[in-house]
This record gives C-alpha cells, structure tokens and sequence, in this order.
C-alpha cells in the first residue's frame, strides 16, 4: 500500500512509515523499561525481540499510522487532520491491546482504577502523544503532498474493515472490546465525513460569494 501510494498521489508516504516505526521503537523501548508514555509492562509470548521490543510492534506502528493519517486526510488537512489521526489510532488500540493481552503477547504491570477492559487509561494518552508527535515528525520532512485523489475517498473503509478483521479474530473475552472499538470508530468516521464536508462547503460558498464581489 505504501508503494502504491508513493507511485500515485503520494510520493513521501514512506517518510511517515518510517515515523511511525522509529517512533514506535522509541517510545516502545522507554515504556518497558520506564513506563513512559504508556504505563509499564513487558512483552512476553511475542517474539522476536530486539532490546525486549518485539520487533512486529514498531512496524505496526508505522503501518497503522499511515492508514489513520489517509483515512484523516480524506476529511480534513493541517492540523485537523494529525488530531484525527492521532485519534484514529488510539480507537484501533482500543481493539489491538485487548487482543493482544488476551494472546499474552504482553502483560500489563501498570494498573490503573479507569481502564479499558484491564488496560490502563494511561496506555491511551500515550498513543495518542506518540501518533501526533510521529506526524509532527513526518510533516517536518515530509511536508503534506497528498494529492487530491478518488483513492481517498475509499480509506475510511479500509480502515473499517481492518477493524472488523479485529473483531472477526479476537478471543471470546476480547470480542467486546474489539465490537465497541469498531462501532466508536464508525462513529467518529460519520463525524468526521459530515465535519469535512460540511467545512468544505462552507468554505465553497464563501470562495463563490467572494468571486462576485
């Protein structure tokens, strides 16, 4: 997907891959040993790992990072579109991490009174810290060169069905979490399609009314 979108309307989407992956390792490797961003735990049956980072993590970081960013750029642009974003990928986490611990491909340590299914609300702040600061990092190199594109208009749907294929693989006790992540998901997506559109024709008349002063 990102070599068809570096092809096509979107020469610079490997800059934002490689983001979301140095990032990810980065803030993976300072919360298994400090518990910062997200709180602390350690990767246990996920293998291989590198510095006990599991090597398929910061990978996942890049690729789910680049899906929310194009599934938020479809609405929005600027910084409209990085808090969507970052937004896009804590609703994923919400069905990610409760798969995962269900697989004890990590445990949590941190506990915290406001969680989500037994993961910590702490975890969920700080995806969405290490999304937003991952397309900070992206916009300082890689600018914001997505052209206007028909693909555009189809990533939310992709972005729903990865979730759905979630749900669809989740353990019996992490199927509710991963149902409630895809409904907020269709949800927030419905926001933000009426949201978009409904600022792009506002923004359509006031460019026509000026036209004809």
């Amino acid at each position: 997907a990102v070599a068809v979108a570096s092809l096509t309307f979107w020469k610079r989407a490997w800059i934002l891959l490689l983001s979301g992956i140095f990032m990810g390792f980065t803030f993976e490797l300072l919360g298994t040993r400090a518990g910062l961003p997200f709180g602390l735990y350690y990767y246990k049956e996920l293998k291989p790992q590198v510095f006990g980072v599991a090597l398929f993590v910061p990978i996942a970081w890049g690729t789910y990072l680049f899906l929310s960013y194009l599934t938020a750029r479809s609405f929005f642009k600027g910084l409209k579109a990085v808090i969507m974003a970052s937004s896009l990928m804590v609703i994923l986490d919400l069905a990610v991490d409760p798969i995962m611990t269900s697989w004890e491909a990590w445990v949590w340590i941190t506990k915290t009174e406001i969680n989500w299914y037994g993961i910590p609300w702490t975890n969920y702040l700080g995806w969405f810290t290490v999304s937003f600061l991952s397309l900070l990092l992206y916009r300082q190199f890689g600018g914001d060169e997505i052209e206007e594109s028909i693909a555009l208009r189809f990533i939310p749907l992709l972005y729903l069905l990865e979730l759905f294929v979630f749900h669809a693989l989740a353990m019996p006790k992490a199927s509710d979490p991963t149902f409630y992540a895809l409904l907020i998901s269709v949800i927030a997506l419905v926001i933000g399609w009426t949201y978009g559109n409904l600022v792009e024709k506002l923004r359509r008349e006031r460019t026509y009314h000026l036209s004809y002063v």
